[in-house]
């Protein structure tokens, strides 16, 4: 999600809107590749804003998988609320972090969603700002 204009060391989510599409379907088009060559059944559900973009099927195995494309090799990417919501709460969530993306040699690393808490930060970058009610 990130332009190669000199910026990969912030990873994704820090390029243009344009840039970041890209990156996100690369990585996106990768991760489904990867489930489908494992024998999982792969559905988008990328436009439900369900809190992950991929429902896996492998026989009585299912997987809710958000995918994180960043252009650099840097793993730093935005993450929503709702994401976060995921992993703490959706035993099936998995997220897949796609580094490189756009290079011959992307690099694909999963997180359960405990595993993701236990490994990295969450610092907020945005609040949603509201008038108060008196």
């Amino acid at each position: 999600m990130l332009a190669s204009r000199g910026t990969s060391a912030l990873g994704a989510g820090f390029g243009t809107q344009e840039d970041n599409a890209k990156v996100e379907a690369a990585a996106v088009r990768l991760v489904i590749t990867l489930y489908k060559q494992d024998g999982w059944v792969v559905e988008s559900v990328e436009r439900d804003r369900c809190g992950f973009d991929l429902r896996c099927r492998k026989g009585n195995d299912s997987r809710d998988v958000e995918v994180k494309g960043i252009s650099g090799s840097e793993v730093a990417f935005t993450v929503t609320h709702g994401e976060v919501n995921q992993a703490r709460t959706n035993p099936r969530f998995v997220i897949c972090i796609v580094t490189s993306v756009l290079s011959e040699r992307p690099d694909v690393t999963r997180y359960a969603g405990r595993k993701f808490l236990a490994n990295f930060l969450l610092d907020p970058i945005q609040y949603r700002a509201h008038l108060r009610r008196r």
